[in-house]
């Protein structure tokens, strides 16, 4: 049952201290998914909020119910983007492959290269979070991926500084694994939750159950904000860092270390010697894969230029059309120069509107029609221009460096080739 009318509730004292929002709450009885939503008092709006200020969400919160703020307004319009074929993407060539995988070892023995995970998923659409997938003999996911971003880095004497981008579903069991590893938090790592704003109904309500207010984190875009504001990029700049690599949880193979069978360093070269800001690496696209898919883009102002698009700022008629052409997307694995990281403004980021429904697990029941708005990492090339890159290099490394796990089905067929790539992590 469903109470439209804050009166309704009245004498709840979570309600009062909702007033800085100056919005209505819908309150719900039930849930199919509690676990699915972070719940809290309104008046912790500000501690989770991040970047966004409470008269910027009240803004969505209008648009919305105004419908000035819809899903078809995530669109882009078709004429400002197009596709673009594989040859658009020249990867990294075996001819100058050696002097941009020396440039990157340079810049890592200097001690110039930081490191962002992604870990902040609230299992919202899984049934057990990445962190704790076990891949073989009791090795987890997040392990072997602070392995290969870190830990390798550190058995040939080099500290990579670390930044852990979790969520009130995750943070507390991250920073449990690493210290079990023998990192130390404000040392080796840091670790922040990723912002997180309250999920409304599709006429710009926030939503109640349990005399709490159901948060939703607001995406990956987050990540830009958020190290800037907890001091993230002042801590890597005091150890000396000049470029940021970012991956995703999922992706253990982006791997951080000076051997010469791992190619990742040359991408860092390449970025170090370009004289852009950013530097995207594009996976092959399968079918199913999903992720950020690099177009041609037309800004408002300035000339057309490459820019990873999300799938849902993508009108759905030429959606299928882009997919079955493109070579390439995005997996989340960028390079940035950390001082424009320290200037990029994040509300140049684009927010999008996400439709969600919360049904009954048993029945199939709609319980809850909601709305969460997001920004994402790859859209920071929508703002600024980038480079492009291949995760592979013909004639040196075909294998490419992603792993596609979305879903624990996948993890077996993964398997072999992790243990394989890590032999000394899977011994241990």
């Amino acid at each position: 049952m469903l109470a439209t009318s804050i009166k309704d509730l009245a004498g709840l004292s979570y309600f009062r201290r909702r007033a800085m929002l100056n919005l209505s709450t819908r309150v719900v009885t039930r849930l199919g998914r509690p676990d699915a939503f972070y719940h809290a008092p309104s008046a912790d709006f500000k501690r989770l909020s991040g970047s966004y200020t409470p008269a910027r969400f009240s803004q969505f919160a209008s648009d919305l119910r105004s419908a000035q703020l819809t899903v078809k307004g995530n669109e882009i319009p078709n004429n400002r983007l197009g596709p673009c074929a594989e040859d658009e993407f020249p990867p990294i060539s075996a001819k100058t492959y050696k002097g941009l995988l020396e440039a990157g070892k340079a810049a890592f023995r200097n001690g110039e290269i930081g490191a962002v995970i992604l870990a902040g998923g609230t299992a919202s659409r899984l049934t057990k979070n990445k962190i704790f997938w076990e891949i073989e003999g009791g090795k987890t996911l997040l392990q072997l991926k602070l392995y290969a971003t870190i830990g390798r880095a550190r058995e040939g004497g080099i500290d990579i500084p670390l930044y852990i981008m979790t969520s009130p579903a995750t943070r507390h069991d991250v920073v449990k694994m690493a210290n079990e590893l023998g990192y130390e938090e404000g040392i080796d790592f840091m670790v922040s939750d990723q912002s997180m704003l309250p999920v409304l109904t599709p006429g710009g309500e926030m939503v109640g159950f349990n005399e709490r207010i159901l948060f939703a984190p607001t995406g990956h875009g987050a990540v830009f904000p958020t190290m800037q504001n907890t001091g993230v990029l002042d801590w890597m700049a005091k150890r000396g860092v000049k470029y940021v690599v970012q991956s995703n949880i999922d992706n253990p193979l982006v791997a951080l270390d000076s051997q010469d069978s791992n190619p990742f360093l040359a991408y860092v070269g390449y970025h170090a010697n370009a004289e852009r800001e950013i530097t995207a690496q594009v996976s092959r696209k399968e079918p199913l894969f999903m992720g950020g898919i690099p177009l041609w883009y037309k800004p408002e102002e300035g000339k057309r230029r490459l820019a990873i698009i999300e799938t849902n700022q993508i009108e759905p008629k030429y959606l299928e059309q882009f997919n079955s052409l493109l070579p390439y997307f995005n997996p989340l694995t960028l390079i940035y120069n950390l001082g424009f990281l320290r200037k990029f403004d994040a509300a140049r980021l684009p927010v999008v509107v996400i439709e969600r429904e919360d049904k009954d697990p048993n029945s199939g029941e709609v319980i809850l029609k909601y709305v969460k708005l997001e920004t994402m990492s790859g859209s920071i090339t929508m703002a600024e221009p980038a480079n492009f890159l291949p995760d592979t290099i013909p004639g040196v490394y075909r294998e490419g460096m992603f792993t596609q796990l979305k879903g624990l089905d996948q993890l077996e067929a993964w398997k072999a080739r992790l243990v394989s790539r890590f032999p000394d992590f899977f011994k241990a």
